[in-house]
């Protein structure tokens, strides 16, 4: 074999992909996926309840990602990839050792290698700050914000065609409603169960709202896409207006 042909060759899913091996590579197990059907991409939630999964290339983590970057803004996502690249912080091409398990949970994010399922990365829902979509030169990129207000970080995946790629941001979308949903009820479960005379604006500064709360992040995620008022407002308009003050001081303290 000529040095031209041992060479990796360029590929539209994720830019660059390896030459198969001569050595045996053992069957992989049916990914437990569910039909994208564009465009509106519905799901039933028993689904998400039990997990999807669907193969993608785990691009790998940017650390310490700037918190003042909204990765719904294209050329600030791709300028601080490429700064990365530069640096040498992540892959300039992704290939077939980067070929992963992308799975979807009410639970979670799970990006586990393809081969042998070793877990690369798993993120709570509640710590997911925003997740977005970016085709570029015919690369399908997934951007993943996820920590807290303090620190995040960014996991890049590259999925083969638009239609998962938008598949997996319509899921995650529904998720990320139910996640919003079962906030809200707790946290006017919370409200209600306190006496009127107890709670005031100075003590709904300091309520319910430590960095400890699983909820802060849930709440990063609503300023961040500005995803889910509407759906919400319905339940906010119809408690008391003490729920009103609590949730408003809440919002404005993880809005940056």
């Amino acid at each position: 074999m000529g040095d031209q042909d041992s060479r990796k060759k360029k590929g539209a899913f994720g830019g660059m992909k390896l030459s198969r091996n001569s050595h045996y590579d053992p069957p992989r197990r049916k990914l437990k996926s569910y039909p994208l059907n564009p465009p509106k991409y519905a799901i039933e939630l028993e689904y998400l309840d039990m997990g999807v999964e669907y193969e993608v290339k785990f691009a790998g983590v940017i650390e310490n990602f700037p918190l003042d970057v909204d990765i719904t803004n294209r050329t600030d996502v791709l300028c601080v990839i490429d700064k990365s690249k530069r640096q040498k912080r992540f892959p300039h091409y992704v290939t077939s050792d980067h070929d992963s398990i992308f799975g979807l949970s009410m639970e979670n994010i799970t990006i586990s290698r393809r081969e042998h399922e070793t877990t690369l990365l798993k993120i709570q829902i509640t710590e997911i700050a925003a997740i977005c979509y970016i085709r570029e030169e015919g690369l399908h990129i997934l951007s993943i914000k996820y920590g807290s207000p303090e620190s995040c970080d960014l996991a890049v995946v590259y999925c083969e065609s638009q239609e998962l790629a938008e598949g997996i941001c319509a899921f995650f979308q529904v998720v990320f409603t139910e996640a919003v949903m079962k906030l809200l009820v707790k946290l006017f479960d919370r409200i209600e169960s306190m006496p009127p005379s107890t709670v005031s604006q100075s003590d709904t500064e300091n309520t319910c709202f430590t960095s400890e709360d699983p909820s802060h992040s849930v709440a990063t995620r609503i300023t961040t896409h500005n995803r889910a008022p509407q759906r919400s407002g319905s339940t906010i308009s119809s408690t008391s207006q003490t729920a009103d003050l609590l949730l408003q001081s809440y919002m404005q303290q993880v809005s940056p």
